[in-house]
């Protein structure tokens, strides 16, 4: 058995000289070349699915090499499967009741332990010490008036010899046809079964009657038990002898049935190579008499080699050669390896069998095994690879692998290639090996493969080394490469270069240098992540008396006078609109909604709209009034929502709810009227039901983003430092309602209303729980990435350098806390979102709480749908009723 050997990094030292298998590499693919050849191992036994040794039991005969020890095959280096070969007799004594227990045992022992099985079930055996072996048909079918005889060597003898029955008899045709039937209903397409042998003509099921009647029978014949085989074994691989088809005297016909045996699908074996009687004739090709019926078949199938059993190649000196022996004679120097390695040759097989006892075997050839198990089928070497010189996150870039087959016979079955780019993260790109096309002993070898595969977007900045793989997925197994030992890691990937991954960003060469040098990797200056503060209260008081200086809020005084504009119950809530006047701007207009008849004191909900690039709307974006919705309104409830105002949802399960427009959208937006004329840029003040003139206030508030900040910043003070205030303002209003409990309130939002969400849950702890929708990742994606597709409402100067953004919602660590973010959110990077969850996971891990905290991943772009939504309320009926 191959050991596993522990993870050694590649000491290639990445020799960058341009091989020449690798010299016909196109200009379009540039990048790193790296030579494998000294690292190639072609004398360890590499132990691989869909191909290798196996062991005949029963063989012919219900105990013939029988296994004295498990570990004989369990440590048997490639022993792929066990091959049954037994009498129909013992497994229907009487008709239409089976004992298939004589092979179940058999077959639930060692499939257990990751062997498989194949079958020959034979009809006609040439032993009488048990009446199943000369009754190999069954008794009970000759007493249903099937025809045949005792024979023995091309005469008839006396009923103690072995019966043959006719094999175009129809009553034995039929009586097969129904045991073929439950045999395949029983065994076809099983995960652990290799193939079947058309077992039902000849001696031994070989398809020659030479040690029986020596009758004759041509290509019509056999093709009906072709035919049984095909008919109920549609999910298994068949095979013939070679026999088979060579015992068609007539020589059309023999070709006649070669050809059905290949547009049928079916394989060959060669049973058996050394028998003593060929060795005259065939010797030159090692004993194989029909080499040309592999040579047409194994581009498509697995070929099957079987030794003349092997203690009788022994016994007749056949295998060492001993002096007159047939071997000595017309071997012309040859030993008994040499014709297993040529016979393997020519048969291009892919399974390969000693045909004797095990320890026997493997004891007296032990190198041999392993040298014909890697001959044997496939044989993969990675000579050589081209990387590019960098990778690049979220972009499609081409590797190339340089591939040798030198094996027998190609793969039958599709392998996966899993590359692995380990450095300050691990990420596994997995892509078609192609391998089935690398045939042994091509022209065309080594076969490039040009792979292309999108670098993940996680792939965060830095040296990778680059591992390689290939797996079966149909056998769960790691298919191994005749690569150095060295190489290998614990999981079973093989080390074979290296490479670094430096993403564009939107500011260039100067980007990681912000990134990693001004902002820097490790926690920042107040993190609780530090482990400075043994003191919870402590770290909040400072971390938060930081946070409120670096927002520079304004004072918009406090709880504001509300006037209650108009009282309706619609959809089961009773609704009260609301508005009241802050010291600067318009008057903010909100909604509240509650349970009809509900008196509270209530849970309550700070609900907090979106930004979506709709300055236009505020709290209509997530509330319902009535039935007739604003054009702009519904859209957007559909786009974002899934065709609900959320706020309405979570009112109906018991809560008040409070939503209220801020500081600039709706009610509390800049009008186009109140801005000098060169800021206007084509925006208009306009109706509800004009569309394309919503479009341009939204477009001409998106672009006035800028001077807003700019003028924010001016005067001291920071946009967060602004809505957040008006946020408070409206907590002032929802706690001082009669039907609120203050001590069970929680807020929630979605994109913009999230990024709101992360700041006043982080400094205000009226907020008992917290749910932060679509806005969680880090200042780093800001940096690189994603500040291009953000609201200048999101930045705090200076702030990054105290507190990273997760963290500012982390400051009510422990009290309850949810982040839920979308895989295929186009406003962060997979990798930063993950990284900010690691984040709050560890902040709440210090608090002592981490069961307060969770973070969800949902598929889908930037949304607050129906089941993130349940999950969302779900949190608040946990903490807050």
């Amino acid at each position: 058995m191959l050991p596993v050997m522990k993870n050694c990094r590649l000491k290639l030292h990445v020799k960058i000289w341009i091989l020449l298998l690798l010299l016909g590499a196109p200009a379009t693919i540039l990048g790193k070349r790296i030579n494998l050849e000294a690292h190639r191992d072609d004398r360890t036994p590499l132990e691989n699915p869909d191909k290798g040794w196996y062991h005949h039991f029963p063989d012919n005969h219900i105990d013939k090499y029988r296994i004295a020890r498990d570990s004989d095959l369990l440590e048997f280096p490639g022993m792929d499967h066990l091959y049954i070969r037994l009498a129909w007799a013992y497994l229907e004594p009487v008709e239409g009741r089976f004992n298939w227990s004589v092979i179940d045992e058999i077959i639930d022992k060692w499939t257990a332990q990751g062997l498989g099985i194949a079958f020959r079930i034979s009809c006609r055996e040439t032993s009488t010490d048990r009446v199943e072996q000369q009754f190999a048909t069954p008794r009970w079918v000759i007493e249903a008036g099937a025809a045949g005889g005792f024979y023995l060597g091309g005469k008839e003898v006396g009923s103690d010899g072995p019966w043959e029955p006719r094999y175009d008899d129809p009553v034995y045709l039929e009586k097969l046809e129904a045991f073929l039937a439950a045999f395949a209903s029983r065994y076809d397409g099983r995960d652990w079964l290799r193939y079947i042998d058309v077992g039902s003509i000849g001696d031994w099921g070989e398809g020659h009657t030479f040690f029986g009647s020596r009758s004759t029978y041509g290509y019509e014949a056999r093709k009906i038990h072709i035919d049984l085989y095909r008919k109920y074994f549609k999910q298994t691989q068949i095979v013939v002898t070679d026999d088979f088809v060579y015992e068609i005297s007539d020589p059309a016909e023999r070709l006649r049935m070669h050809e059905y045996i290949l547009e049928s699908g079916l394989s060959y074996r060669d049973d058996s190579i050394l028998v003593d009687g060929y060795l005259e004739g065939t010797s030159d090709h090692f004993t194989v008499r029909s080499p040309e019926f592999f040579a047409d078949r194994y581009l498509e199938a697995p070929t099957i080699l079987e030794l003349e059993h092997y203690g009788e190649v022994k016994r007749k000196g056949n295998w060492t050669g001993t002096d007159g022996s047939n071997v000595a004679k017309f071997g012309k120097g040859k030993k008994g390896p040499d014709y297993f390695r040529g016979a393997l040759e020519l048969l291009h097989a892919t399974y390969i069998g000693y045909h004797g006892l095990a320890d026997q075997w493997l004891a007296d050839n032990p190198e041999l095994t392993g040298e014909l198990l890697n001959r044997a089928g496939y044989w993969y070497f990675l000579n050589g690879l081209i990387l590019p010189d960098v990778l690049k996150p979220g972009e499609d870039q081409t590797v190339s692998m340089f591939w040798e087959n030198r094996g027998v016979a190609p793969a039958y079955k599709p392998y996966r290639l899993i590359l692995r780019f380990e450095g300050p993260v691990t990420v596994d790109v997995t892509v078609d090996a192609g391998n089935t096309r690398w045939i042994p002993n091509s022209e065309a070898s080594p076969y490039r493969e040009d792979y292309t595969i999108r670098i993940p977007q996680e792939l965060a900045p830095g040296g990778y080394e680059v591992k390689v793989k290939m797996w079966s997925e149909q056998s769960s197994r790691d298919v191994r490469l005749a690569l150095s030992s060295e190489l290998i890691d614990a999981e079973g990937f093989y080390s074979v270069g290296s490479i670094s991954v430096n993403r564009p960003n939107m500011v260039g060469a100067y980007g990681f240098w912000l990134a990693d040098e001004v902002l820097g990797e490790g926690p920042a200056r107040l993190s609780l992540r530090t482990g400075k503060w043994r003191d919870l209260d402590e770290w909040r008081r400072t971390a938060r008396s930081r946070l409120m200086d670096r927002l520079a809020p304004v004072d918009l005084g406090g709880l504001p006078e509300v006037k209650v504009e108009s009282r309706f119950v619609y959809d089961g809530l009773e609704i009260e609109l609301l508005s009241w006047q802050l010291p600067a701007g318009p008057r903010t207009e909100a909604v509240f909604l509650k349970p009809a008849g509900a008196k509270g004191p209530l849970p309550a909900v700070l609900a907090l709209h979106d930004h979506g690039g709709n300055k236009f709307l505020g709290w209509r974006k997530i509330t319902r009034t009535g039935p007739d919705l604003w054009p702009i309104q519904a859209a957007h409830q559909k786009e974002y929502y899934a065709d609900v105002g959320w706020a309405n949802e979570v009112a109906k399960r018991g809560y008040a709810v409070l939503v209220h427009d801020t500081f600039p959208f709706a009610s509390r937006r800049v009008r186009v009227a109140d801005v000098s004329r060169r800021v206007k840029a084509g925006g208009v003040d306009p109706d509800p039901m004009d569309l394309e003139g919503i479009r341009k206030y939204n477009a001409f508030a998106g672009a006035h983003e800028d001077i807003m900040e700019k003028s924010l910043i001016s005067a001291g003070t920071t946009w967060p430092g602004v809505y957040l205030v008006e946020d408070q303002r409206a907590l002032d209003v929802l706690a001082a309602r009669p039907e609120v409990d203050p001590e069970r309130i929680g807020c929630a939002g979605l994109s913009g209303g999230g990024m709101r969400t992360v700041f006043l849950a982080g400094a205000d702890d009226r907020i008992k729980v917290a749910v932060a929708v679509g806005f969680m990742t880090t200042w780093r994606d800001f940096v690189l990435d994603k500040n291009f597709t953000h609201t200048w409402m999101t930045y705090v100067p200076l702030l990054p350098k105290d507190l990273d953004f997760p963290e500012i919602l982390g400051l009510r660590a422990p009290a309850p806390t949810m982040v839920l973010n979308c895989i295929e959110d186009p406003l962060y990077t997979v990798q930063e979102m993950r990284r900010a969850d690691t984040i709050l996971k560890e902040v709440f891990d210090r608090a002592g709480a981490p069961e307060n905290y969770r973070c969800n991943f949902y598929p889908g772009g930037h949304k607050f749908d129906l089941e993130m939504q349940r999950d969302a309320f779900d949190w608040f009926d946990r903490f807050l009723k």
